[in-house]
């Protein structure tokens, strides 16, 4: 063991020398992993250890008192704190998002273990992170290791990775005693040209002009924080009196604080909170923030990916002085939901709104081998070589030129590392949920399919789909009542037990778990191509569903809608990461599903518009006109109660002509609008029929009404609400539907 210690320390001096990171691979039995990495770790010193993998759990010996151990569902706790040595113990095992959070705390001269079983066994240990990927009734047994396959080819390719082995040790020629290593001497602190760009445009952000938000991303270690905190601490030196800082724990800003304490000479205080005679730097939760909206001179934003873009939304109408500071990696909560999703909805609120790269790393020196590494196995740096096409957009190609939908074979993906990455690289880039832990489930997932369009070598669209269902009998009964919940059945236990449909668990499903096109091909129907045939395989497998579960975004909603998919569930509760309602969106394929399917979404609209009145008050308007537009159908009609009569159609054309007021109109025009929307050509409303949405069919109180419309008082609301009832009178199809057309 000796030799073992002595060769991990001989990678430790190199790291220390250039201030880079090193991975040591340590395989073997499991037991005796545990030994060598606590006895390394006493020899190597180090003064802020982490170890990831639940090792209390698993008997590990005695460790050093200082070690901070984490269980790898717990690893989100690293982010925005550095440590010095790093263990993860592969063992108790690999989750792959875990594995890159953990990673990206490790600074410049530290080592990181890896601790497997013996290479040749790791893709058949049964890794007790498959429990998260299993789907009812399949087992660990059902995993082929595709993912830890993958893993072991990127180590054996790569040079600056160091593999030590059980088997070896008695092969290895070095000196029976290791060396004690002595601590390592602090590094200078210096600022990086990236950070000192940072400082200055957070300054300009507080002294000049308002409404022009900055947005600052990096990967990890490149200093946002410090940055920030050395920002926060001038700005209190010099003119801002209140700097507010908020994320989505206390502990991410740990690094902010501390930087603003040092700088202002002050030791750091409790509570995060620093005081410097009438002027303040400190902490609030993000929901509080948005309920109290205390006065600020500037807000400070970190690790903004992971708060729901609907809360950040609120922050930019809230404050207008306002910096998000944020890692773009999809293990920090929604990275990717942060790039496509809030960023567009900042240029609509902010179009004035400054973006600010930090590429420079901080923690450790550039080309550091750890972070080449761990991108590498995980697939992260694919989004970097995205190819860019050159060629017409989808929309213009001649029929010639058309391609056929191609289902994947899981164990040639494998083989083909070009195929591979440029999968996973549209998914990186097309799909706001993409992580590293979805490199796993399209590897390995149980009851997962890979479905592509192709353009040569690139591949243009993707769909992952999972079966699901045909939970009958006994099991499905105890679903409805809420009873049961198997793993992996996401439709028929929504639609089952939230939706309350009690035959819901007993068809079959195909739900598509992801679906991305090219940003550069969007539009122009391949994904609606890719979706059909899907659906086409589906029916000829005499699936009863084909169906999926995302955040409800309006235009999400159409591209469903277009494929045939339609609402018949919305969720009570916004998701936390996308921020938004979970919608459930099905196509019936059989004829057994084509009944019920008639009859879940009339109850979804008659649902749906009551809950407006409630649950669904704060739902943008122009998705709650996407969903009750996609959920019509001319087989049935919305409500008996919603039908137009001839004492409605008087109320409405008096309320339109002025001659009432809307008290006394308020059926007839709620009837009147759900029939313009349920009935609607194209999910588009109108400024004015957004606002008849929020007023009649969502109940907003007139005052919120009239700030939104930017009108003068209720007075000029109301003839834009007599202006929108109106237009709606106007439609030929509902003119048709007035007694005597």
């Amino acid at each position: 063991m000796n030799k073992i210690i002595q060769l991990i320390n001989n990678t430790l001096k190199a790291a220390r020398g250039d201030n880079t990171r090193r991975l040591v691979v340590l395989s073997g039995e499991r037991e005796w992993c545990y030994q060598v990495a606590l006895r390394w770790l006493d020899y190597s010193v180090p003064k802020h250890p982490l170890w990831v993998g639940d090792a209390n759990k698993n008997n590990v010996p005695s460790s050093p008192e200082k070690l901070w151990q984490l269980s790898a569902g717990q690893a989100r706790q690293s982010l925005g704190r550095e440590v010095d040595a790093l263990v993860f113990d592969a063992w108790a095992g690999l989750n792959p998002d875990a594995l890159a959070a953990s990673a990206g705390c490790l600074v410049g001269g530290g080592v990181m273990l890896l601790l497997t079983p013996a290479l040749a066994d790791w893709p058949r240990y049964p890794d007790p992170d498959y429990q998260r990927m299993l789907s009812y009734p399949h087992s660990v047994t059902s995993v082929k290791g595709r993912f830890i396959n993958h893993l072991i080819d990127c180590l054996a390719a790569d040079k600056d990775v160091l593999q030590l082995s059980q088997a070896q040790v008695h092969s290895l020629a070095l000196p029976t005693k290791p060396q004690m290593l002595e601590k390592d001497s602090p590094r200078p602190f210096a600022l990086t040209a990236d950070q000192q760009a940072a400082i200055a445009a957070i300054q300009k952000v507080a002294t000049g002009r308002s409404k022009r938000p900055l947005v600052i991303t990096s990967h990890r270690g490149r200093g946002k924080s410090t940055a920030m905190g050395l920002a926060a601490a001038a700005l209190l030196q010099s003119s801002s009196r209140t700097v507010l800082v908020t994320a989505p724990r206390a502990d991410a800003v740990d690094a902010l604080f501390q930087h603003a304490a040092s700088q202002l000479s002050i030791p750091a205080q409790q509570g995060y909170y620093i005081s410097v005679s009438d002027r303040s730097l400190s902490f609030f939760a993000t929901d509080k923030l948005i309920h109290e909206c205390p006065a600020a001179d500037l807000l400070l934003v970190d690790e903004a990916a992971a708060i729901p873009a609907a809360m950040l939304e609120k922050l930019v109408l809230a404050y207008p002085r306002i910096v998000f500071a944020t890692t773009v990696q999809g293990y920090e909560g929604s990275g990717r939901g942060f790039e496509i999703r809030f960023k567009n909805r900042l240029t609509a609120l902010r179009p004035q709104w400054r973006a600010l790269s930090m590429s420079l790393p901080v923690r450790w020196s550039e080309g550091d081998p750890l972070e080449t590494t761990v991108d590498r196995m995980l697939l992260m740096d694919a989004m970097n070589s995205h190819p860019k096409s050159d060629g017409p957009p989808y929309s213009e190609m001649g029929e010639s030129t058309r391609w056929l939908v191609e289902k994947l074979d899981r164990d040639c993906l494998l083989e083909d590392k070009n195929l591979l990455r440029s999968l996973f690289s549209l998914l990186l880039v097309a799909h706001y949920q993409t992580s590293p832990t979805d490199l796993r489930s399209l590897l390995d997932g149980p009851n997962v399919s890979i479905w592509v369009i192709r353009l040569q070598d690139q591949v243009l669209a993707a769909a992952l789909v999972g079966e699901e269902g045909g939970l009958n009998g006994y099991l499905g009964e105890a679903i409805w009542r809420g009873e049961r919940r198997p793993q992996g059945h996401l439709l028929p236990q929504t639609l089952s037990y939230q939706a309350g449909f009690k035959q819901a668990a007993d068809f079959t499903y195909w739900r598509v778990l992801r679906v991305a096109v090219d940003p550069q091909w969007q539009r122009g129907g391949i994904g609606r191509e890719l979706i059909d045939a899907i659906a086409e395989q589906a029916r000829h497998q005499q699936v009863d569903f084909l169906g999926s579960s995302f955040a409800a975004t309006a235009d999400v909603v159409q591209f469903w809608s277009a494929c045939g998919c339609v609402p018949v569930h919305l969720g009570n509760r916004r998701d936390t990461c996308s921020g938004s309602y979970s919608v459930v969106v099905v196509l019936a394929l059989s004829a057994v599903a084509m009944e019920c399917f008639v009859a879940w979404r009339k109850r979804f609209v008659e649902q749906c518009s009551q809950q407006l009145l409630t649950t669904y008050g704060e739902l943008e308007p122009l998705l709650v006109a996407s969903l009750l537009r996609a959920a019509d159908g001319s087989d049935f009609s919305i409500s008996n109660e919603s039908v137009l009569n001839e004492f409605d159609w008087q109320d409405i054309h008096a309320f339109a002509a002025g001659h009432r007021q809307l008290a006394g109109c308020r059926l007839a025009l709620r009837k009147l609008l759900l029939q313009a929307l349920v009935g609607a050509k194209t999910p588009s409303a109108s400024p004015q029929q957004c606002l008849l949405i929020q007023c009649l069919l969502q109940n907003q109180p007139v005052s919120r009404l009239v700030a939104q419309a930017g009108c003068d008082g209720k007075k000029a609301l109301m003839g834009l609400l007599q202006t929108g009832v109106a237009s709606l009178i106007n439609n030929k199809e509902i003119n048709n539907k007035q007694p005597g057309a």
